[in-house]
């Protein structure tokens, strides 16, 4: 392996995601990303690895990806992704086909040759769990480039992709770099990003390659959600890209709650019940049943009735998107922490990861040079289903909307 630094930029249209072979993904989901740079090689078999350590769920999708290059500069790529509930593999290089062949566990596993004969792509359908990485080596003899797919952690034998063209690209790999790419199948709209974290490694002749990060993107509004080291899973919104040797690891979609809390906060008196803020940053009243807050003083901390998915479940709501719902109400004169860009707009963020706005009435922001305090009895406007009941739009959906831009990160 001979060592040579470069420097490349990627951005991925949305119809490049799986070629002709696989699903289609929204137009407006489409990212600046990061990139991985490693060390020129010309070697003649290159092993890639590709984990989903953080699954985001059916809901979601998303593709971890290593792109690559022959020596005579055919490209190619090597996906792991999600498509809402389809998961898979997916192969492609281009060239001028001569032949290909594909071999799998999964019959629906397909391989063909790319419009107007330019390459090859595969996909192969493969339940991929958490962190169990999926190796797949690379090896190239002449016109021939064969691809074997493996589950590392088990063991289990996936497929083998051969690939054969007019003529010889040359050595396996010139370059390499991964990106990560996700939104909803639908629509990517702030309120649908899901937390995702995949792992990438590269190794050649039984050695992993050196991996690091050039360069960090944005991605695209509404979500603005900005690569930064200071991004931490269950605190704020972005992405992070982390290296450590052979392996990154890329996280998108970061978790939009509250810091997490070492003790929940005290009680407070919310009309005919008691509130507090739990550790993981969920509004709750206390309960003697676990179902029903109580008008009671508190004396155990056993059988909250909590905010948001657990109210959910018994009433059918959260409590943080219904207008004049204690949870919402409660929180926002109690416990939030309001922010304003000088525009007396006061914007702060529910335990939901929902932004609201300091309101009398649910339905319009109030406009005040002063901070809201707690003697200011608050019924906060939420962005998403509340916004959208009142206005026809959530406020996730426009850049330059107040539920978008503020200050509140």
């Amino acid at each position: 392996m001979t060592a040579r630094r470069f420097t490349a930029r990627l951005c991925l249209g949305i119809a490049m995601a799986f070629g002709l072979a696989g699903p289609a993904w929204s137009t407006n989901a489409v990212p600046e990303v990061e990139f991985l740079r490693q060390s020129y090689m010309t070697e003649d078999k290159v092993t890639f690895g590709i984990g989903a350590w953080k699954d985001p769920g059916p809901e979601a999708s998303i593709m971890w990806e290593h792109t690559f290059a022959t020596q005579k500069g055919n490209t190619g790529q090597i996906r792991l992704y999600r498509s809402g509930a389809e998961k898979g593999i997916y192969i492609g290089l281009e060239g001028t086909p001569r032949g290909g062949g594909l071999s799998s566990n999964t019959p629906e596993a397909k391989i063909r040759e790319r419009a107007g004969g330019t390459g090859y792509d595969a996909t192969i359908p493969y339940d991929w769990k958490e962190q169990q990485e999926v190796r797949v080596e690379l090896t190239h003899t002449g016109k021939d480039y064969i691809f074997r797919v493996r589950n590392h952690k088990t063991g289990e034998y996936i497929a083998t992709v051969a690939m054969t063209f007019a003529t010889d690209g040359g050595g396996v790999l010139a370059r390499s770099w991964a990106s990560t790419l996700y939104g909803k199948v639908s629509a990517m709209f702030c309120e649908d990003v899901r937390y995702a974290r995949g792992r990438l490694t590269v190794f050649s002749d039984s050695a992993a390659a050196d991996v690091e990060v050039r360069d960090t993107g944005k991605f695209t509004p509404p979500c603005l959600l900005t690569n930064s080291p200071s991004a931490r899973d269950n605190e704020n919104v972005g992405s992070l890209t982390r290296v450590d040797g052979s392996y990154a690891d890329m996280e998108v979609g970061l978790a939009r709650k509250p810091n997490a809390r070492s003790a929940p906060s005290a009680w407070q008196r919310w009309d005919d019940k008691y509130v507090r803020v739990e550790t993981d940053g969920s509004l709750s009243c206390y309960s003697r049943d676990g179902a029903t807050c109580a008008n009671a003083t508190p004396f155990d901390n056993k059988r909250q009735l909590v905010c948001g998915d657990k109210h959910k479940a018994l009433y059918g709501i959260t409590g943080y998107d219904t207008p004049g719902h204690w949870c919402n109400a409660a929180y926002a004169t109690l416990f939030a922490q309001w922010a304003s860009e000088g525009d007396r707009r006061w914007t702060a963020k529910l335990p939901s990861g929902d932004v609201m706005c300091y309101s009398g009435n649910a339905r319009n922001c109030i406009s005040s040079p002063t901070r809201p305090t707690p003697a200011q009895r608050g019924a906060p406007l939420v962005c998403g289903a509340m916004h959208q009941s009142f206005w026809g739009e959530t406020g996730y959906r426009n850049p330059a909307h107040w539920c978008v831009n503020g200050p509140w990160d």
